[in-house]
């Protein structure tokens, strides 16, 4: 079982998120400084997600072909985005990262949030950054930085495939262990890490319970609330918010553990 939502206030989101019989994939498109390249950001993040449908054996092979489809589909405009992956069989749960949209994996024993640390960790710091000065040429550079050993690695239009799959970070578990997954963008995470309003495994129960629309009309009531983004510190005043969220049966069959191509 599993389902996807997605919301934003902009003409078209810049998120794409889709829940299949066996995977989960949230893209989440960085807004372009240039307002004009908006819809290529679009295009390029559903053109990606529409393009995978993974399998762990074949995960890391998988996310080659969406990437060199997409470039070729949308050509080269300066786009990035994150990408989640996460995918399952009968013995094996994958998961590929790069970027800063976050996978959660409820196991067995717990909780575990899966992102790239390269990111968590410089948010952080350009949002104390934020709280001081104006951040738009550091954030410039930032992105001009991107895909550099300068710099941190996300999906673009412009790089080689086989590079950014080299970047993604990857996790396996054995299926039996896995009762639920989740992936989503950080304008939906934030009603976790900023806002506050549940735990990881709130936000799972949330979905399943059918109250994921009551939480999107609640986090857009605080952000609204707060248009200087001084009671709830963030980079964007109001963001994409995207989810998708599975629940793994426990009576498939054992099979075997599938490596990475």
């Amino acid at each position: 079982m599993s389902r996807a939502w997605s919301w934003s206030a902009k003409p078209r989101s810049q998120d794409a998120v889709h829940a299949g019989p066996r995977h989960l994939v949230v893209a989440d498109g960085a807004t372009p400084l240039d307002p004009a390249l908006a819809p290529r950001t679009s295009d390029f993040v559903a053109s990606l997600v529409d393009a995978l449908s993974p399998t762990p054996g074949t995960l890391l092979t998988d996310v080659h072909h969406a990437l060199t489809r997409a470039q070729r589909e949308c050509g080269t405009h300066g786009v990035t985005s994150t990408l989640s992956v996460v995918c399952w069989n009968a013995a094996t749960v994958a998961v590929a990262v790069i970027a800063d949209s976050p996978v959660i994996v409820e196991t067995i024993t717990g909780i575990d949030v899966i992102t790239d640390e390269a990111f968590t960790t410089r948010e952080s710091w350009l949002l104390e950054q934020s709280r001081r000065r104006d951040i738009s040429d550091l954030q410039r550079r930032e992105r001009a930085a991107r895909n550099t050993a300068d710099g941190r690695w996300v999906v673009s239009d412009w790089t080689d495939p086989a590079e950014i799959v080299a970047h993604l970070h990857t996790v396996r578990y054995p299926r039996r262990k896995v009762t639920r997954v989740a992936v989503c963008s950080d304008g939906m995470s934030a009603a976790v890490d900023t806002f506050g309003l549940l735990t990881w495994r709130g936000l799972l129960e949330v979905a399943e319970g059918g109250g994921v629309d009551k939480l999107l009309g609640e986090l857009e009531t605080l952000e609204a609330s707060d248009p200087e983004a001084s009671t709830f510190p963030r980079l964007s005043v109001s963001d994409d918010r995207s989810l998708a969220w599975g629940r793994l049966r426990t009576d498939m069959p054992t099979g075997h553990e599938q490596p990475f191509r």
